[in-house]
């Protein structure tokens, strides 16, 4: 299994290295056939970093397993703190109310206006 790390290297390896091809290319361009050589090879690794770029690596049935599960999980972990999210801030709108109430109401004590 293929790691994106190594992935993140391998691209970053090959971009030096067209960048490379490319600069030779310019230095040598009066030789056609040497031009052609390095054209070729540049346009063979431009195909692969764009493979990578656009995520259509081809990935084994297992890798692919592996990443959906993680998404899965890492969805399920945000609805669930979104979920918990949404209940505590319920608890504590109600709990303010709360606190309104009572306060309003040993207001009303101090101020004789309500009985005990």
């Amino acid at each position: 299994m293929m790691s994106i790390e190594r992935l993140l290297q391998t691209y970053k390896a090959r971009k030096v290295k067209i960048m490379t091809l490319k600069q030779e290319r310019n230095v040598f361009n009066y030789d056609e056939e040497r031009v052609e050589l390095i054209t070729k090879e540049v346009n063979e690794l431009s195909y692969y970093q764009q493979k990578i770029k656009n995520g259509l690596l081809i990935l084994n049935e297992s890798e692919r397993e592996i990443i959906y599960k993680r998404y899965m999980d890492l969805d399920y972990i945000f609805k669930s703190m979104l979920g918990l999210g949404r209940d505590l801030n319920k608890s504590y709108a109600l709990l303010r109310q709360e606190y309104k109430n009572a306060m309003l109401k040993l207001k009303r004590w101090e101020d004789g206006k309500e009985l005990y």
